[in-house]
């Protein structure tokens, strides 16, 4: 009897680490996956997609493809998207088109310039998502009009954090940087096409320069309870538990199952 019960309590207090994986995501990105990535002499011609989904992003052009295997972060392999060689990846943009999404990522600016993670070409009003920084110091989510921006911490050498945005049809848009919400607007313009969809850059402009770590595009509005344990996995995953606030449910502790 002894022994069962000992058998019973293990059972009942066991747990693993909570992943993406026990939600539904519409895209999951993670660059310390290699097996998902693609590449020749380092440069990266598809990222596969995690969720099932198959919204893989893909470069076929060479001189525009982003790189692997030399930076790290906590000692995991991330993408380098290099401004300086226009390097970008496409996307299937009508995974966004009339829907409510959240997006959150971990990235690490390797300049004090503007860059975008996510970003289109088409110049009109709801045509366009572009997620990313603006200015240095200055993040912003649009659909070409109704902009929405919010004050970051600018460049630093080493710096990395998790941004993020939602997007609710019927109410609010809003920013949130390391778990801590910065800017709110009210919804103005869905996003009713997105032609010529990238990661990497907005427009060709506006190149990102950073090494990308991992990114998760959720099709609907999260709970506060899931968000905060993605925003807890990508923080201890990614080291980055420090940059949490200090009432993060999961600052000191990993999410788990």
């Amino acid at each position: 009897m002894l022994g069962l019960g000992l058998r019973i309590n293990a059972h009942k207090y066991s747990s693993k680490a909570w992943t993406p994986s026990e939600i539904s995501t519409l895209m999951w990105l993670d660059a310390s996956d290699t097996d998902t990535i693609t590449e020749s002499s380092g440069s990266v011609s598809q990222w596969d997609d995690k969720s099932g989904n198959d919204n893989h992003v893909t470069q076929s052009t060479s001189a525009d493809q982003p790189t692997t295997g030399t930076n790290t972060i906590n000692n995991l392999n991330v993408i380098n998207f290099d401004s300086s060689n226009s390097e970008f990846m496409n996307i299937d943009g009508n995974i966004f088109v009339n829907t409510d999404y959240e997006i959150l990522a971990v990235v690490k600016k390797n300049s004090a310039d503007r860059g975008y993670l996510f970003g289109g070409e088409t110049a009109e009003f709801g045509k366009n998502l572009h997620f990313g920084w603006r200015e240095d110091d200055l993040l912003r989510t649009s659909h070409y009009g109704n902009d929405l921006d919010g004050s970051v911490d600018g460049y630093i050498a080493d710096g990395v954090g998790i941004i993020s945005t939602k997007f609710d049809l019927d109410g609010d848009k809003c920013l949130a940087q390391n778990g801590s919400e910065i800017a709110c607007i009210e919804t103005q313009y869905p996003l009713t096409e997105y032609l010529n969809a990238t990661i990497g850059r907005y427009t060709s402009l506006n190149y990102l320069n950073a090494d990308v770590c991992e990114i998760l595009v959720i099709d609907r509005l999260l709970t506060t309870n899931d968000r905060q344990k993605l925003e807890g996995y990508l923080a201890h995953k990614w080291g980055l538990t420090s940059n949490l606030p200090v009432n993060h449910p999961y600052k000191n502790k990993k999410p788990l199952v």
